[in-house]
């Protein structure tokens, strides 16, 4: 059975959606493009799987299925970058046990890409400074809060963590800085009153609650964040 899918999608103006439907690698190989648009040749050994073919001649294996019964289209990977018709069927029923579990493969794709572009302490930092809070409740941060914050992190976190993958900061990771904070004697700065140290790796402490619950809340860190800090 071909899925429902919207006859645009499928195939150009005045197309038969119908015409390919039997994928072998033989066929993939040699499918030519459509005179405009796109079309999708539906694979009768795996429902749902297909090949789509665009005008330029880009070939992209692509899956259809429903997440919590919202239909989904998931690109698998293109023709030239998985070129066994096998494999790319693996792929694809892969994704539909994910999707009928209950999981969303394509978002799940993003919120790895999100993790892998951001591996570091350093820059996830660097992007967490830069919003400064435009995105949290309370709205951007004040200049003062601001400053503050980026002189904590890379005084005292960038130069023990700062090269360290955010994912694999643990509790204890986050205790021993914390301690050790606890446990040194900041110089006061001119012109400034110097807190206790307690109090300066309680304030640090505070920072790293409101940083790792960011990376969680964008995926950086897999959901965790609160647990970490807990």
């Amino acid at each position: 059975m071909v899925p429902a899918v919207p006859a645009a999608i499928l195939t150009p103006k005045g197309g038969d959606p119908h015409a390919e439907n039997c994928l072998t690698q033989l066929s993939a190989d040699r499918l030519s493009p459509p005179k405009t648009g796109r079309v999708i040749h539906w694979d009768r050994t795996l429902s749902g799987f297909g090949l789509r073919v665009t005008a330029n001649g880009a070939k992209s294996w692509v899956a259809m299925y429903r997440v919590n019964g919202k239909a989904v289209m998931e690109t698998i990977g293109s023709h030239a970058k998985v070129q066994e018709i096998g494999d790319a069927r693996d792929l694809a029923r892969a994704s539909m046990r994910k999707a009928d579990a209950g999981t969303h493969p394509v978002e799940e794709k993003r919120a790895e890409a999100a993790r892998g572009a951001v591996t570091t302490v350093r820059a996830a930092l660097d992007r967490y400074l830069a919003e400064g809070g435009r995105t949290s409740k309370t709205g951007p941060w004040k200049l003062k809060t601001a400053k503050e914050w980026r002189r904590i992190f890379t005084h005292d976190v960038l130069p023990h963590w700062g090269e360290r993958s955010l994912a694999e900061i643990a509790k204890p990771d986050v205790l021993a800085l914390v301690n050790d904070k606890a446990a040194r004697r900041e110089r006061q700065r001119k012109g400034a009153p110097s807190p206790g140290s307690a109090v300066q790796a309680g304030k640090m402490l505070t920072r790293l609650r409101t940083f790792f619950a960011w990376a969680a809340a964008n995926n950086l860190i897999g959901g965790y964040g609160e647990g970490l800090l807990g």
